[in-house]
C-alpha cells in the first residue's frame, strides 16, 4: 500500500512539472493542488487551493460543486463564510451559488433569532467593523484630578455594569499607563445659550485611533461641567458613560429607539430626570453581535470568528444607506456639531455621491471645535477631490492634514496628486520616502515600481521590488508581483 501511495506522488509530481512547462496560468496550478489534496484527504488544503484558484481562473461547474461540498462539511466560522460567499459574488449562477446563497441565508435566520431587534448595521465606522479583540480590554484615566471625584467612581461602574451584563465575555481592567480605551476629561462647555434654548451641546464624545487595521486606543473625551456651569450629577456620568463605552468598544454608531441607551438624545436637560438608566435587551444583542462579527480593525491577530460582516450588514450600499439614515437623524437632533455631516460626508462617498459628500464637509468644516476634527475634514476632502479629478484642491487639503499631523496614508495620497498632475519628479520623491519610511507597505513598492515602469526605467524597478522582497522575504510569491515577472528575475 505504501508503494503504492509513493508510486502516485512521483506520478503527481511529473505531472505537476508538466502542468508548469504547460501553463503559465497560477489558477490551473491550484486546481491540480487541490485535486491532489482530496486524494490525499486533505481537505482544508484543496478548500484554500481552490479559493485561490478562484484569483485566476473561472472554475469549471464540476470544480465549483466540488469546492461548495467541501467547505459544507467543514465548521462554518467565519473562513468558510467567505470562501461561500466568494462563490455567491462570482458571475456563474448553477447549483454551487444556489447552495452558497441557501447556507448563507441560513445564518442569518440564525443570527435574527439568536439577537433579535439588533440594531447592528449602525455600527460601523467608515464602512468597516471595529472592535478589540484581546481580553481583559484595559481603560484608564489621564486628568482625573480634574474633574470631581465621583465622576471617575461612576464611570468606573458603567464599566462593571458592562462587565457583569455580558457575563464576562467582555472583560476589563483599569490601567492608567497604555490603556486600551482613554478616559480624558477634556473641555467645559461654555454656550449658556445654546443650553437655555434647549439646543445640543457635547456631553462626550468617542474618538478612534488606528493605523492601517491596527486599533490603537479609544479616547472618551468627557465634559467636565453643563453650559450653565453646573457639574453633571453622579447619574449623568453613569448615563452618558454607559453610552460611550459601547462607542469605545467599537460600535461607531446610533440606535432609533429612545428606549436604547445608543438613542441620540437632542435634549441637555435630560439631567434633571436624574434617573438611573440600564441597557436594553436590544443594547446587549447589539454588542454581543459586535463581539461576534469578524472585525476589519483590532489589535490582535485575527482568528475565525461565528459571522462574517456581510451577513450582519450587508453588502456595501447597504451599509452606506443605513449610515446615511443615521447621519440625517443625527444631522436633525444636532445641527451645530460637525460629526454628522462627516458621517454624512463618508457614507455619500461610499456610494460614490462625492459632489454630496464635498458639500456635507465643508459644512462640518464651519463647525469644527478642534484641530483634530479639522484634519479629519482635510483628509476626506483630499480624496474626494481627488476621485473627482480636481488634483489642484485634493493637494491643498492634503498639505492641510499633514500641517495639523503626520499620516502616511495621506503622505501617499499626495504622491498620487503629483503623478495624476504630471509632475513625476515628486511623485517619484514621495513614494521612495513612503518606501523608505514603510518598507512593508507593499502598495508604496508597486506605486514606485509602475512609475519606473511607465518610464521604461526597468532597472530602476526592479531596484524596487528586489529591495521589497529582501525585506519582506515571505512575500516573493505575492501575487501582486506575476505581471513584474519577479519570478524570473532571480530574486
Amino acid at each position: 500500500m505504501q508503494n503504492s501511495k509513493n508510486i502516485f506522488l512521483h506520478i503527481f509530481a511529473i505531472c505537476f512539472i508538466a502542468v508548469l512547462c504547460i501553463t503559465k496560468n497560477p489558477g490551473w496550478y491550484h486546481v491540480f493542488l487541490a485535486n491532489f489534496n482530496i486524494f490525499t484527504h486533505n481537505t482544508n488544503a484543496a478548500i484554500v487551493n481552490y479559493e485561490q484558484a478562484m484569483d485566476y481562473i473561472e472554475l469549471s461547474e464540476n470544480d465549483r460543486d466540488t469546492f461548495v461540498d467541501l467547505v459544507m462539511k467543514t465548521p462554518i466560522n467565519s473562513n468558510a463564510q467567505k470562501y461561500l460567499l466568494k462563490i455567491v459574488k462570482s458571475e456563474q449562477k448553477d447549483n454551487a451559488r444556489a447552495l452558497a446563497v441557501s447556507k448563507l441565508n441560513e445564518l442569518r435566520d440564525e443570527i435574527a433569532e439568536n439577537y433579535p431587534n439588533n440594531y447592528i448595521r449602525q455600527a460601523t465606522f467608515n464602512q468597516k467593523i471595529i472592535r478589540w479583540n484581546k481580553f481583559p480590554i484595559t481603560y484608564g484615566f489621564i486628568n482625573p484630578q480634574s474633574a470631581p471625584e465621583y465622576y471617575t467612581e461612576e464611570i468606573e461602574n458603567a464599566f462593571a455594569l458592562w462587565q457583569n451584563i455580558t457575563e464576562n465575555k467582555i472583560s476589563f481592567k483599569r490601567d492608567d499607563n497604555k490603556p486600551n480605551i482613554i478616559i480624558k476629561f477634556a473641555f467645559t462647555n461654555n454656550s449658556s445659550n445654546d443650553y437655555e434654548n434647549g439646543q445640543k451641546y457635547v456631553v462626550a464624545y468617542t474618538q478612534p485611533s488606528f493605523k492601517f487595521d491596527k486599533l490603537e486606543n479609544m479616547t472618551i473625551n468627557f465634559g467636565i461641567t453643563a453650559p450653565n456651569g453646573e457639574e453633571y450629577s453622579p447619574n449623568f456620568v453613569y448615563n452618558t458613560a454607559i453610552h460611550e463605552i459601547i462607542h469605545a468598544l467599537g460600535f461607531m454608531g446610533h440606535s432609533d429607539n429612545p428606549r436604547d441607551i445608543m438613542y441620540l438624545s437632542s435634549s441637555p436637560k435630560v439631567k434633571f430626570d436624574d434617573l438611573r438608566t440600564k441597557p436594553t435587551i436590544e443594547d446587549l444583542y447589539t454588542l454581543e453581535l459586535l463581539y461576534d462579527i469578524e472585525p476589519d480593525i483590532t489589535n490582535g491577530n485575527p482568528t475565525p470568528t461565528k459571522y462574517i460582516p456581510y451577513l450582519i450588514i450587508g453588502n456595501e450600499n447597504d451599509v452606506a444607506n443605513a449610515k446615511i439614515r443615521e447621519a440625517q437623524i443625527y444631522i436633525s437632533k444636532a445641527p451645530n456639531l460637525p460629526i454628522g455631516y462627516i458621517d454624512l460626508a463618508i457614507s455619500y462617498m461610499s456610494v460614490n455621491e462625492y459632489n454630496k459628500a464635498i458639500k456635507n464637509l465643508h459644512k462640518a468644516l464651519t463647525l469644527s471645535y478642534s484641530d483634530k476634527t479639522s484634519a479629519i475634514i482635510y483628509n476626506n476632502l483630499a480624496i474626494a477631490y481627488f476621485v473627482t479629478k480636481d488634483y489642484r484642491r485634493a493637494e491643498i487639503y492634503a498639505n492641510k492634514v499633514l500641517d495639523i499631523h503626520n499620516s502616511d496614508e495621506i503622505e501617499y495620497l499626495l504622491a498620487n496628486i503629483y503623478e495624476k498632475k504630471g509632475d513625476l519628479t515628486k511623485a517619484e520623491r514621495q513614494y521612495k520616502l513612503l518606501c523608505a519610511k514603510y518598507p512593508e507597505k507593499i502598495e508604496y513598492a508597486i506605486s514606485l515600481t509602475n512609475m519606473f515602469v511607465k518610464k521604461h526605467m526597468y532597472l530602476s524597478a526592479r531596484k524596487v521590488l528586489k529591495n521589497y522582497i529582501k525585506h519582506n522575504p515571505s512575500a516573493k510569491n505575492n501575487s501582486l508581483f506575476r505581471s513584474y515577472g519577479i519570478l524570473s528575475l532571480g530574486l
